[in-house]
């Protein structure tokens, strides 16, 4: 038993009962939140791998001369890629994203830039390693 300290009187113990039951509801309602968030980000980050121009991308840069030589082989992308902005509209297209790509020599980041409308396309890549940045790509859209 505790003693209360101004009048000396014996608590039971059920004086804490409120204190525990609201730290038990704080803490499942805060783990629950950072899972709802979690999980939205982890479908938000992981969505654009499915996307024409995620998947172009990876696939030229698997295929390039001048990566291959600073990545060495086999290149493989990041589980995230981050979507700057993103839109579609009738038969235009735009997106602007970046991801980690990894090789065996070095890691770096790749950065998408794309647009494909009824009049023309246009596919801009670079890949950051360390300090420097290099263009790879610069032209029409390559996949069709």
């Amino acid at each position: 038993m505790i003693e209360q300290p101004l009048t000396g009187r014996k608590l039971n113990g059920y004086g804490k009962r409120p204190f525990v039951i609201a730290a038990i509801v704080i803490g499942c309602t805060a783990v629950t939140t950072a899972a709802f968030f979690a999980v939205l980000a982890g479908v938000f980050l992981y969505s654009v791998k499915y996307t024409d121009e995620y998947k172009c991308a990876i696939s030229q840069i698997k295929n390039d001369r001048q990566v291959k030589s600073i990545l060495g082989e086999p290149i493989e992308p990041g589980f995230f890629a981050f979507l700057s902005s993103s839109r579609r509209n009738n038969s235009e297209r735009s997106a602007y994203f970046q991801t980690s790509v990894f090789g065996p020599n070095a890691s770096g980041t790749l950065y998408v830039s794309s647009f494909r409308g009824r009049l023309g396309s246009n596919f801009q890549m670079s890949l950051k390693t360390n300090s420097e940045s290099r263009e790879i790509y610069n032209g029409q859209y390559p996949c069709n």
